[in-house]
């Protein structure tokens, strides 16, 4: 009877557990999300940390990060939420998120994010001070008035375990993914979450594993490659680690430390709106004429540009364009990163964008042309702002 007993009494620990957890402050949707009170006040603050920002679609800006009474990550943390209408000159806090005002539960590391449809998404994480369970998760809520001072939101909903504090990724196949890490006590801590239907449900696809060694606050975050495989970059005690999957997330090698150079602090990697990975420095460096050590496409698109814009300053004078102009600037700008067709002549393949598919390759000389004989018909009576 005694193994019997034990499996009983052990099935029965599981499921208060369960319980235990579901009926947990820190899984109960915050009791304040609105406007600042007073015990929110700016003067009322010791402590503010882990900002993020976003840009709304007609440039409002939004701000977040994480507050509290007392000089340190406590229990009474607390998210702030401020937007400014003039370029970031002026800011107003129009919303703070607290779970219970003194603890035991804080709301912390708050991420703003613009979906690719135009929502604003708010994420935080809440848990009782020092707790790494269950009973950790990311929160959300959404509005799609992301241009509006004071927008509707919707509820606060519990996407799942873990903490998230690098933004989410909208992939080329129309899935949004977000980067959450169940941190040091778990094995594949560095969550692949995964949304089909722009954000109403999300399920976990893969995760990569941090050796325990190295294990820090993983704080990982997603690149999506050229070729479609996806990298992965984790914080760890040596600086940069890295993971690749080819099966769009659902496995990923044990993470390795990257060929990049970095202290064992936050950092973030991100491809620009323009699909390159270099940073502004990084640029900057490559204009004049310094040696970049990066992938060797991302160098060849910016030199190709700068290229095109002394081309474009030589031209500045011609009164007509041709065909031909059009095909020496597209020489210049797309020479050696193509990955199909020519540079310099017409495509005969059908292409993709992102999401926007550009019209059929036999079409687009005579829309070249009538693109032309406007321009160069109404052109020199277009007038342009300083």
């Amino acid at each position: 009877m005694k193994p019997i007993l034990t499996f009983l009494t052990a099935v029965l620990l599981a499921r208060l557990s369960v319980l235990h957890a579901a009926d947990a402050p820190s899984m109960q949707p915050p009791q304040h999300l609105g406007p600042p009170r007073s015990d929110h006040s700016v003067t009322n603050r010791a402590f503010t940390g882990i900002p993020s920002m976003a840009v709304a679609p007609k440039n409002r800006l939004w701000a977040t990060w994480y507050a509290g009474v007392t000089p340190a990550e406590d229990l009474n943390n607390y998210i702030v939420l401020s937007t400014s209408s003039d370029g970031g000159a002026m800011w107003t806090e129009v919303m703070t998120v607290d779970p219970d005002a003194g603890g035991p539960v804080r709301s912390f590391d708050p991420e703003l994010w613009v979906s690719p449809d135009g929502r604003l998404f708010l994420f935080w994480s809440q848990m009782e001070k020092g707790r790494r369970d269950a009973e950790l998760g990311v929160w959300c809520i959404e509005t799609d008035e992301p241009d509006a001072a004071q927008p509707a939101w919707s509820q606060p909903r519990r996407i799942g375990d873990g903490v998230m504090m690098c933004k989410p990724l909208a992939l080329s196949s129309g899935e949004w993914v977000l980067p959450i890490s169940r941190w040091r006590e778990h094995d594949e801590s560095a969550q692949f979450i995964v949304s089909t239907d722009a954000g109403r449900t999300w399920t976990r696809r893969g995760g990569c594993n941090v050796p325990k060694d190295v294990r820090q606050f993983d704080e990982h975050m997603f690149v999506e490659r050229r070729d479609g495989s996806l990298w992965l970059l984790v914080r760890t005690t040596y600086g940069i680690g890295e993971s690749v999957s080819t099966d769009r997330g659902k496995t990923w090698p044990e993470l390795k430390p990257s060929g990049i150079l970095h202290t064992p602090s936050r950092f973030f990697i991100r491809r620009l709106a323009s699909g390159n990975p270099l940073t502004l420095e990084e640029v900057r460096a490559l204009e004049e004429g310094m040696a970049v050590s990066a992938p060797t496409r991302a160098r060849r698109e910016v030199l190709n540009y700068f290229a095109a814009l002394r081309h474009v300053e030589k031209q500045a004078g011609k009164k007509r364009l041709t065909h031909e102009d059009i095909f020496r600037l597209h020489a210049i700008i797309a020479g050696e990163v193509m990955d199909q067709g020519e540079a310099g002549r017409y495509r005969t393949i059908r292409v993709r964008v992102g999401q926007w598919v550009p019209p059929p390759p036999e079409e687009v000389s005579g829309l070249t042309f009538e693109l032309l004989e406007w321009w160069n018909k109404d052109a020199p009576g277009l007038t342009y702002p300083c």
